[in-house]
């Protein structure tokens, strides 16, 4: 680690101090909602939904955006299955005594177990998915004593600027291991800074908060040196350039997050085609009279979902009723029939084509995720 440009960044930090914890900026917002959360989360709690709403009440901009919005989505789940996510919380929050790769393997089959029920339930609400930076903050906002919140637009260049010799990895090759280790060295270096912490220690009047060891600490230096341009000093874009496969990394990255939005906005619209579907007039012509071009008059003796049954009087012949009349096999005096069958063949055909688009956007969605795995 590059300690002469750490010691830099935090000179910055606590030169900006003020400006940092003011009304405006507010970054000490981190630590009440930490604190608020350790405070009110109950495992145990009679009314889960309740109780984790207001315990993550103070967390919004810290793990939710305008784009995503990971803790909405677990409030979702906990309103269709209550105790399969108390079962999973209880597994996150277990004890592993320290072994971090057993604490990523926790993360990961969070995310997994979540993003099934999600879709099951909220198919096609890319927003409410999980993934291992918001289920990380769950178990730091759980355990802040150890354990660092993560976001790889500031840890990443933040890291590359102290000149680690090794990447924290993206998206599936995240490894936590790696990053604690970066940031417990950061965090050493921070509890040694008397100055920092001094200064520090002056934002407990509005926090309420004074068992903090550090962690969140380390975090919001590395936040806020990137957010706040801590950087100018230096050449800081040429010396955090990035390699060819980190690059080709963040390229399918994005392009998965696009492509998940482009799924969510044809199972949208797929949503809205079956509700016009739904919408349009049921057609009942059994024991209705019917005209066929050919046969002539005949009477509907059955009718069986899109099926009907016409006696004439040389034959009893079936039909798909809408194809029929379409077509212009049959006819009726009621001369709203032939317009139902054309609006729900319309919306029959665009639903089709949006289940295909749906198929064909899932696949390539599915090839770029195992391209990163």
């Amino acid at each position: 680690m590059n300690s002469e440009r750490l010691n830099k960044i935090i000179d910055i930090y606590i030169d900006k101090f003020d400006m940092l914890t003011d009304d405006e900026h507010d970054e000490n917002m981190k630590w009440r909602a930490m604190h608020h959360f350790k405070e009110n989360f109950d495992l145990n709690a009679p009314d889960f939904y309740e109780m984790f709403k207001f315990a993550m009440s103070k967390s919004d901009i810290i793990i939710n955006n305008g784009t995503v919005q990971p803790v909405n989505g677990i409030l979702k789940l906990i309103s269709h299955e209550e105790d399969t996510m108390r079962g999973l919380f209880a597994i996150l929050y277990e004890d592993d005594g320290g072994d971090l790769d057993k604490r990523q393997d926790k993360i990961e089959r969070f995310v997994e177990e979540t993003n099934k029920l999600l879709e099951k339930y909220e198919r096609g609400k890319w927003k409410y998915k999980q993934d291992f930076r918001s289920v990380l903050a769950y178990l730091t906002f759980f355990k802040p004593e150890e354990n660092y919140l993560y976001k790889s637009s500031q840890c990443q260049p933040f890291f590359r600027y102290l000149e680690y010799g090794e990447e924290i990895g993206y998206g599936q090759c995240f490894k936590l291991s790696r990053y604690y280790r970066m940031c417990d060295e950061v965090r050493q270096a921070v509890s040694e800074h008397q100055e920092l912490i001094e200064t520090h220690n002056t934002r407990w009047g509005k926090v309420n908060d004074p068992q903090d060891n550090l962690h969140i600490l380390t975090f919001d230096i590395i936040y806020c040196s990137i957010v706040y341009s801590f950087y100018e000093f230096e050449n800081y874009t040429k010396i955090i350039r990035k390699s060819k496969s980190d690059l080709e990394q963040e390229r399918i990255e994005s392009e998965i997050d696009t492509k998940r939005i482009e799924l969510e906005a044809l199972e949208a619209e797929l949503t809205n085609a079956q509700a016009v579907l739904d919408e349009i007039p049921e057609i009942n012509l059994e024991g209705q009279n019917i005209k066929h071009r050919m046969f002539g008059k005949g009477l509907v003796s059955k009718q069986t979902g899109s099926y009907i049954e016409v006696e004439f009087a040389s034959k009893t012949s079936k039909f798909i009723l809408t194809t029929a009349f379409i077509g212009g096999f049959l006819s009726s005096e009621d001369v709203t029939v032939l317009e139902r069958c054309k609006q729900i063949e319309s919306a029959i055909a665009l639903c089709d084509k949006l289940e295909k688009a749906i198929k064909s956007k899932q696949a390539e969605l599915d090839l770029l995720i195992a391209k990163l795995k």
